[in-house]
């Protein structure tokens, strides 16, 4: 019952965040609008913000189990095809105070697409954890960014052509760069 109650609310929330600015919603309006009373919410969550930061971090972890992909192209289609179905809402959150949630949504994403991606390298396995953590982070990051401006730009360039961009981009990359490490 406890998941079912955080996803009712999380379901609520992404509702209401489309329809108005995070920061003028109230547990009250949130509670109401999913037929929970105030103490359930306060029963799972300190305050909408953990609440928008749980949808994101239980919506990644979902997100990296359903991704047993090994190229750019697929871990990058999975991640776009989140982002669009899920557009107005990431939106909202992104022209919230909650962006940076999103923004740690996208880098975990990554995060575990690159980490994926180099423990499937032969040539990966000699890299200090040092610069395994290095080589992940900047892809993370960098990938993430593109995709946060994608957001911000109201998603007006089509998914199919920022994946090839970011795909085109990223052949070869990371297998120069764990090379240069090695």
């Amino acid at each position: 019952m406890t998941q079912h109650t955080k996803h009712l609310l999380a379901d609520a929330l992404k509702v209401l965040m489309i329809k108005k600015p995070l920061q003028k919603i109230t547990i009250k309006e949130l509670t109401d609008s999913c037929s929970v009373n105030r103490q359930t919410f306060y029963y799972h969550f300190d305050d909408i913000y953990q609440l928008l930061a749980w949808i994101y971090k239980s919506e990644a972890v979902s997100l990296a189990a359903d991704m047993s992909y090994r190229t750019w192209q697929c871990e990058t289609t999975a991640i776009l095809e989140y982002l669009n179905e899920n557009r107005a809402f990431c939106y909202a959150t992104y022209r919230s105070l909650g962006k940076e949630y999103l923004e740690r949504f996208l880098v975990s994403a990554y995060d575990t697409s690159v980490g994926r991606i180099l423990d499937s390298m032969e040539e990966a396995k000699t890299l200090s954890p040092e610069d395994r953590t290095f080589i992940i982070r900047l892809y993370g990051y960098a990938l993430s960014g593109v995709l946060q401006d994608w957001v911000a730009s109201k998603f007006t360039v089509p998914p199919e052509k920022i994946a090839h961009q970011m795909c085109h981009s990223m052949e070869g990359t990371l297998l120069r760069m764990v090379k240069k490490f090695c």
